[in-house]
């Protein structure tokens, strides 16, 4: 049997962007493998928090059938995907604001997610780079959308798609153990609306709807 296994793929609508490294892959963690990563806000008690919450017992009865939810609670707040914003503290104690009684989830793959726009351009999600520029099938066709697009930052609304996994304690290949953990595995973003930013700066995606814009001719209506 594998020592890892995996809900369904899920998408959580409307998640503040905390954290992105979706374009190239940051640091990865005592030396590991470098990886991109999401993190993102999500309201207590909100259908979000369901949702991952469905999926981690989910994956873990796959390998705790009989005790899925026991071992979850278990588990370190670091080991879970989704964690309690209160643990997020400033150097002197306090409660880092955008965190303050709000859940966030964190995500991250060694391959790199999907980034797409709000709409579809002929039927084909327009994938997003760096810059901000739109391309579908190696063509840019940001002029053409007929609304600005966005990269997405820190402080905008996203869409986000992702898969929890479940994992065995084991022993690491350098003698540390690692525990028993769920975390998120993130597959695609979608650039859904603005938000305030955060800081300085401003795999496949089927299953996304389309997202209200402001166009300038007239507005599509969203798929959600």
């Amino acid at each position: 049997m594998s020592n890892f296994a995996n809900s369904e793929s899920i998408i959580l609508k409307g998640v503040r962007a905390l954290w992105f490294d979706v374009f190239k892959p940051g640091e990865g963690m005592d030396g590991g493998a470098p990886k991109y990563k999401v993190s993102a806000l999500i309201a207590p008690g909100s259908e979000n928090e369901k949702l991952v919450k469905q999926m981690m017992v989910q994956a873990a009865k796959k390998l705790w059938p009989e005790n899925a939810v026991a071992v979850i609670q278990s588990m370190t707040a670091n080991s879970k995907c989704l964690r309690d914003g209160n643990g997020k503290l400033n150097d002197d104690g306090s409660v880092r604001p955008e965190y303050k009684d709000m859940l966030f989830i964190s995500a991250s793959n060694k391959s790199k997610p999907q980034v797409v726009g709000p709409k579809k351009f002929n039927g084909k999600f327009v994938t997003i780079m760096e810059s901000g520029r739109g391309m579908v099938d190696g063509m840019d066709v940001t002029e053409q959308l007929g609304y600005e697009l966005k990269a997405p930052y820190k402080g905008c609304y996203i869409n986000l798609k992702i898969q929890c996994v479940a994992g065995k304690q084991f022993k690491g290949g350098d003698g540390k153990i690692i525990p028993n953990q769920v975390f998120a595995r993130v597959e695609a973003v979608q650039f859904a609306s603005d938000g305030e930013a955060f800081g300085a700066g401003p795999t496949s995606a089927e299953g996304f709807g389309e997202e209200e814009v402001t166009e300038a001719s007239e507005s599509g209506d969203g798929l959600f």
